[in-house]
């Protein structure tokens, strides 16, 4: 299961990503959509660890391997 709670990511000192709640548990099809831009594959790389984020990420093994 991954788990994210009032995830947010900033870079630069522009907010990219901004109170995202999440939570995928086994067996289940998540998706994530949004437009060109909206923060998508920075909410990934937050969830995994190459980023740097505040708000809580658990996830019950290493993502960043």
């Amino acid at each position: 299961m991954i788990e994210a709670r009032d995830v947010s990511v900033a870079i630069g000192g522009k907010r990219i990503v901004t109170n995202v709640d999440f939570v995928a548990r086994p067996g289940q099809i998540a998706a994530i959509a949004g437009p060109n831009g909206s923060g998508k594959t920075t909410f990934l790389k937050a969830l995994s660890g190459d980023l740097a984020s505040t708000g809580t990420v658990a996830n019950d093994r290493d993502l960043s391997r």
